[in-house]
């Protein structure tokens, strides 16, 4: 079926190996989310709009990347600061 073949699983499967877990959906997300923030200017069609913006609705960003994203801020901070 359709949905077996975009599973998460088979998803990580076709692409390769994520770098942390969830990190195929997070990018898949943030694709949909900058695709969006252009649609007008690419002139996208009104079917793959609202095929996008539920992507964005409805994969929500994994644990993992928050706590990459806050160890990220505080190496960049300790970097930065004297």
């Amino acid at each position: 079926t359709d949905e077996a073949e975009f599973s998460t699983d088979n998803l990580v499967q076709r692409v390769g190996p994520e770098v942390y877990s969830g990190e195929i959906s997070d990018r898949l997300r943030l694709a949909a989310k900058t695709t969006l923030s252009v649609a007008d200017q690419i002139g996208l069609d009104a079917r793959s709009k609202a095929i996008f913006q539920r992507v964005v609705e409805r994969l929500p960003a994994s644990p993992a990347l928050a706590e990459l994203s806050q160890d990220l801020a505080r190496a960049t901070k300790e970097v930065v600061s004297p």
